[in-house]
């Protein structure tokens, strides 16, 4: 039924899950053109469209009544249901749901409905994947390899693969052993001791067409090569012939895929209406989750002019605005790094949206041809979309200025600086786990709660922490003396009030004789000030800080910069490759200038942070002149230990649960094995200001816990 030819390309596609279509979408909808009435289902069989391309195209014209459709059926409210009934995990709907609510209340708060709303959804990380199985996969794999290859070094190979297990995850080192640790351009060895340095990671199909990043789309090549290599597609005749016999032999053992293999040998010039599609799917949001969210919200705020007003972008594209400005993202220091990569894509949404209006892929197409050469001939990697950002841009018919670069990166970038944003964190109620699920023995001196009614601790041992669902503010009287006491409500108790009402009535009275409660549901993550410290309540013992942290921006920059790399960005640019082309001097230069700012920054940190504990931080106590006695030392550190040290210290004070054991990786600068966590066995709610906030952060109440004493008192 199939040639060996088809069979081969189909083979090549990559598809996951199906797709969920009505029958009145396929073959209800109707349109009338020169060859007749024709349905959705019948341009696909008669034209070679594919289905987006011709429900999105305006020349065919469904989209207009599948708008019009749409529109009769506008939905005034979006409810959870209307999210649950989605594909896609918990974790994402709840995502979601909270998206939904904020865009809700900024509409209440303003008073009036937004003019474009840009969604850009993370990228979809997939499952960890397991060293471990990518080791025992490699194995394998080699074992199949041995056979034909003779070049095979099974004495280095197998030691490195046990060696470098733990970096398995990692791309660079994962392409190494993929590649039988050998360049796919040249076949010489590469030198994983040194870190693959000088190694780069090329895409077989230019990232200037795609943000393909899989494995069926990347090697590993020595760098020089690599500069040698044209980024154009196919790859060149010398290096095919060269290599196709090693390729050969790494597709026989699966440790290259059909598709990979397709690539790097194909001698085809990627067709107009390829590139087109690649081009096209720089700008456009694929999943269908997001699509979904995109509808909703578009029925509920579309106005009578039916101009579209949400608009989904590519997952990574403010990520690659940030690299290609070199605007660093460090999630170590604060949150605000959520919001400024949402301004990012309303930012990209907006350029979009006047840059190439109708999203018509031939319209898209023209204006990529336009500067293929520049594109193809520039040292620049990134996508065709985000380098026209750095173009001015006029419409043509009209004489309006469009896009000014300039203009635009000055206020995008001084508004990236702004560290102002309103962060909150979801409260909860925790209904899962009733204990921690480590089972300790009856002699290891934990207080245990019985696994079964019937198996006694004394005998059987058991568990131990005992999980709150909330916590709840409660006053009694101890020996005559009023005590004001924050106390958990175990899961376990919570959940049996659920089917036996009074059961968390019984429990406090149990514990604390004639307690009157006085603030009844405290949830997890519940924010409070205490001595102008902002926190949260994460148990009836412990709060953990809620304060960002705010670096000035040079520190800030730096320390983004060295966390990512581990180490002081190097200059890679030689000066004999400077002397002879203008671009690379330029990125010399500017290679220059980044590592010297980052050296800068590095030595200028523990001193600002101290700084920042001592005026912001009051709750870390005598931790902060400790923390100040190691300045001079700090100094004397190597570079790779001050980053680590930051890394450290950066846990210790962003706002959430983390802590950093100092003692353990720098046991002589005298810091603590908990720098960062704040416990307490008893919480006093008359000494906290409990502020509650709304979803946005926009309107917040405050409860003064000392009115709670006065009340009692009275």
């Amino acid at each position: 039924m199939f040639s060996k030819e088809q069979i081969s390309k189909i083979l090549q596609l990559n598809y996951s899950g199906w797709g969920r279509f009505s029958r009145k979408l396929l073959d209800g909808i109707t349109i009338q053109n020169r060859d007749g009435k024709l349905t959705v289902i019948g341009a696909m069989r008669q034209y070679k469209d594919n289905f987006m391309q011709i429900v999105q195209s305006e020349r065919y014209g469904f989209k207009e009544i599948i708008d019009d459709i749409l529109s009769a059926n506008q939905c005034a409210e979006i409810n959870y249901d209307d999210i649950k009934n989605l594909a896609g995990s918990p974790g994402i709907k709840r995502a979601l749901w909270r998206s939904v609510r904020i865009i809700d209340e900024i509409v209440d708060t303003v008073g009036y409905e937004p003019k474009l709303i840009s969604i850009e959804m993370a990228r979809n990380e997939g499952e960890k994947v397991s060293t471990n199985s990518r080791k025992s996969q490699l194995e394998k794999m080699y074992k199949e390899l041995i056979g034909d290859d003779a070049d095979y070094n099974k004495s280095v190979i197998k030691p490195q693969l046990a060696k470098y297990k733990e970096k398995l995850n990692k791309k660079k080192y994962y392409l190494y052993f993929l590649q039988n640790g050998k360049c796919a351009y040249t076949g010489k060895p590469l030198n994983i001791e040194n870190g693959l340095r000088e190694c780069e990671i090329d895409h077989i199909i230019p990232r200037s067409l795609t943000k393909d990043d899989s494995l069926d789309n990347t090697v590993l090549v020595i760098r020089n090569e690599n500069q040698r290599k044209e980024d154009d597609y196919p790859v060149s005749n010398d290096i095919q012939k060269r290599m196709v016999v090693i390729w050969s032999l790494l597709k026989k053992a699966k440790l290259m895929s059909p598709t990979k293999f397709q690539r790097l040998t194909s001698k085809k010039q990627l067709s107009d209406s390829r590139v087109a599609g690649f081009v096209n799917r720089q700008l456009v949001e694929t999943r269908q989750i997001t699509k979904h969210l995109a509808r909703m919200l578009e029925e509920k705020y579309r106005n009578s002019s039916k101009k579209e007003k949400v608009f989904t972008i590519r997952a990574g594209m403010s990520s690659e605005y940030r690299d290609y400005h070199d605007l660093p993202k460090s999630r170590d220091i604060n949150d605000f790094h959520h919001a400024k990569d949402a301004y990012l894509a309303v930012v990209i949404a907006q350029f979009i949206r006047h840059r190439y209006p109708k999203l018509e892929e031939k319209f898209i197409y023209g204006e990529y041809m336009k500067f293929k050469s520049k594109l193809l001939n520039s040292h620049d990697k990134h996508s065709f979309i985000i380098r026209a950002m750095g173009r001015d841009f006029t419409d043509e018919s009209t004489g309006e200025v469009v896009w000014q670069r300039k203009t635009a990166y000055e206020i995008i970038n001084r508004t990236m600086r702004y560290n102002d944003c309103l962060i909150t964190k979801k409260t909860e109620i925790g209904d899962n786990q009733f204990y921690d699920q480590t089972i300790y023995g009856k002699d290891s001196g934990k207080t245990m709660i019985a696994r079964k009614s019937d198996l006694p601790v004394a005998k059987y041992g058991g568990y131990s922490g005992e999980k709150d669902a909330y916590c709840t503010a409660i006053h009694y009287i101890n020996r005559g003396n009023p005590v004001y006491k924050i106390i958990g409500i175990p899961v376990q108790v919570y959940m049996q009030d659920k089917i036996k009402p009074g059961s968390i009535s019984n429990y406090i009275q149990n514990k604390y004789k004639q307690a009157t409660v006085l603030i009844p549901k405290i949830p997890l993550n519940q924010k409070i000030e205490h001595d102008g410290n902002e926190q949260f309540i994460v148990s009836s013992s412990e709060v953990t800080n809620a304060k960002q942290l705010k670096l000035p921006y040079d520190i800030e920059y730096a320390v983004a910069v060295a966390l990512k790399l581990g180490d002081i960005p190097q200059v890679r640019v030689t000066e004999e490759q400077a002397s002879s082309d203008d671009y690379l001097r330029y990125k010399r230069d500017r290679q220059i200038e980044r590592k010297q700012k980052v050296i800068d920054g590095i030595e200028k940190f523990w001193d600002i942070y101290v700084d920042k504990l001592s005026d912001q931080y009051q709750q870390f106590g005598s931790i902060i002149e400790r923390a100040r006695l190691v300045c001079d030392k700090y100094r004397n550190l190597s570079t790779v230990d001050k980053i680590k040290l930051i890394r450290l210290a950066l846990a210790a004070t962003h706002a959430n649960s983390s802590n950093a054991n100092m003692k353990k990786d720098f046991p002589g600068l005298n810091l603590p094995s908990d720098f960062g966590r704040m416990r307490g066995k008893n919480l006093d709610p008359t000494r906290f200001t409990f502020v509650y906030e709304s979803i946005t952060g926009l309107h917040r109440r405050e409860l003064n816990g000392e009115t709670l004493r006065l009340e009692q008192d009275n």
